[in-house]
């Protein structure tokens, strides 16, 4: 039981940590970390689109619809899903910006 206390106790103490360290930010400079994590995000789904539209390009380039014919359900598949997981980092993207842009008005607004 004592070992469960003393868990429990050191992640309190990690979460107080972290929380005690972002309080010592300023507005705008907690808005300058979101920027950052922001644009890590963003850059991860363009390269996931990269990544997606890339994958076509070698399978057509390739041809593996001719040469493996018992790929092809999972090829059309594939692309079936690729339109799907574009639309949907495109729209990660949008919503991160729309909150990019939200951060700035609130900083004009109220100051940094």
């Amino acid at each position: 039981m004592d070992k469960i206390n003393s868990k429990s106790r050191s992640k309190g103490n990690y979460i107080d940590a972290v929380f005690n360290f972002f309080d010592s930010y300023t507005t705008a400079q907690l808005s300058a970390l979101g920027y950052i994590f922001a644009c890590i995000f963003i850059f991860g789904c363009l390269s996931g689109i990269a990544i997606a539209f890339y994958g076509d390009y070698l399978i057509n380039y390739y041809k593996l619809e001719e040469k493996y014919p018992w790929l092809v359900k999972w090829i059309r598949l594939r692309r079936k899903l690729m339109y799907y997981y574009i639309g949907f980092n495109i729209f990660l993207i949008i919503v991160i910006l729309l909150f990019i842009i939200y951060v700035n008005l609130v900083v004009l607004k109220y100051g940094g």
